[in-house]
């Protein structure tokens, strides 16, 4: 399945295992799943069409068609997606939440993003690094600056991408005084800037 170059293909395979019985299988049903939503060359619709033939989505299965429709933008119905996983109680881990913020960044308003926020509030997710570098990069992302750097303050351990999100959204929201002092903030702080945040800060220079 890996060497595919087409949908074609795919489908190829897709049929011999059903015949040989592995479409049964999770592990190889979700590399179908994989395929479609996620490659250059896929199809994020197929990979719909397919889901509802799987007995048993795992978790790693449901956040694949969010991040397919995602990465389609096609927001709407990776939405739905997150949204049948809380109705129907599938069991999240922080990728669920992370590609589900990612989504609500391409809404024009954050309430859907509101709303994934308080749900992992709820199950406890809210101290996990990855989850709270989303928070802040979809708070950044839509302007809400105010929001974005309480979500960075409550952030306790803070990577490169912590910074690197909120120095960003500073810089593309025409903030370059508070960029460049959030900049030399990380600076003296024990995190490394990577090339990204060269780049931003660089940015930030020419505003």
């Amino acid at each position: 399945m890996e060497s595919c170059t087409t949908m074609l293909q795919l489908k190829q395979i897709q049929a011999c295992m059903t015949v040989n019985g592995l479409i049964t299988h999770t592990y190889a049903v979700s590399r179908v799943v994989a395929f479609c939503a996620l490659a250059d060359i896929g199809d994020v619709n197929y990979a719909h069409e397919t889901f509802p033939q799987i007995p048993k989505p795992n978790t790693y299965i449901w956040n694949t068609m969010i991040r397919g429709y995602g990465k389609a933008k096609i927001p709407t119905v990776g939405f739905w997606f997150f949204r049948c996983m809380v109705r129907e109680r599938v069991e999240m881990d922080r990728w669920s939440f992370v590609f589900a913020l990612k989504l609500c960044e391409q809404f024009c308003a954050i309430s859907k993003g509101e709303s994934v926020h308080c749900r992992f509030c709820k199950m406890g997710f809210s101290s996990d690094l990855i989850v709270q570098n989303g928070l802040v990069h979809f708070y950044a992302e839509h302007g809400c600056l105010d929001f974005a750097l309480k979500m960075f303050d409550e952030t306790l351990v803070k990577d490169v991408v912590t910074w690197t999100s909120i120095i960003e959204g500073y810089v593309v929201h025409n903030c370059s005084d508070e960029a460049l002092e959030l900049f030399n903030l990380m600076l003296l702080s024990d995190v490394e800037p990577n090339e990204v945040t060269m780049i931003i800060n660089s940015d930030s220079g020419r505003r």
